[in-house]
């Protein structure tokens, strides 16, 4: 597991990159920027300590490739839950069937952490309520404020995780995993609007405490962002026919 001193300088690099990109990341679909990066750092954690090891040497392009995955914008990370497509999924499949190649091939790691950094980011994504769903007219209003909300509370969130290994992924079954992540956050989508909107006029999330509708969902936004990115990862990884070994609270 990542010895504390050396998150401590990890999280350090966060606060840098989060300030450094500010202007950059703060579209109307997105987790902050520290979200985003903090994802990605309690993640690590989970991993085996040959990919720790890896990844704590290529510290800021993993950082660099959670907060700029890709050109085209937040707005054009969508999934479609009816139809069970989407960027979201295409970005997935393809870097998961991308980086074993690339590992195959002698790539660079610090490279590869990029692409690390980019699965974090798309599964992230996935976890986010208002990015899947867009049926309340009402929702510029308290985008924004969600998105911060989640990132004041995240030392207040209880974490749970839900182990390295998934049934679906284990039998090969990415596209079903990806469903099963987006349509489990889109059942909030409505919840959030009317904690909102309780009387029919806007309220401040300064009004919501702990026991609240929408720190409960950012709550489980947030720690299910960390399951499912572990899981990815892994899987991936294992793909990879990297070493899992020593890998904190997994077993087979």
């Amino acid at each position: 597991m990542i010895p504390r001193m050396v998150e401590f300088f990890f999280m350090l690099r966060v606060s840098l990159f989060a300030a450094m990109s500010f202007l950059v990341v703060t579209a109307a679909n997105a987790w902050t920027s520290q979200t985003y990066q903090i994802v990605v750092v309690k993640s690590l954690r989970l991993m085996p300590a040959s990919f720790q090891s890896i990844m704590l040497r290529h510290q800021e392009e993993i950082l660099a490739g959670c907060l700029r995955p890709d050109e085209v914008g937040e707005s054009a990370h969508v999934y479609d839950i009816a139809s069970k497509t989407g960027y979201l999924q295409d970005r997935v499949e393809e870097l998961t069937r991308r980086i074993p190649r690339r590992i195959h091939d002698h790539v660079p790691f610090r490279e590869l952490a990029v692409d690390f950094g980019r699965l974090a980011h798309y599964v992230s994504d996935l976890n986010d309520p208002l990015l899947l769903v867009d049926q309340d007219a009402r929702e510029p209003q308290y985008r924004r404020d969600f998105a911060i909300f989640t990132e004041k509370n995240i030392e207040k969130f209880p974490w749970i995780f839900h182990g390295h290994e998934d049934s679906l992924l284990k039998q090969d079954q990415l596209q079903g995993y990806l469903h099963k992540i987006a349509s489990r956050a889109a059942q909030q989508y409505s919840l959030l609007g009317e904690s909102y909107f309780p009387n029919g006029r806007l309220v401040s999330s300064d009004t919501f405490d702990w026991k609240s509708l929408p720190f409960g969902i950012a709550s489980l936004s947030y720690s299910n962002s960390i399951t499912n990115t572990v899981q990815v990862w892994f899987y991936t990884w294992k793909k990879s026919h990297g070493d899992i070994t020593n890998t904190p609270l997994y077993s087979k």
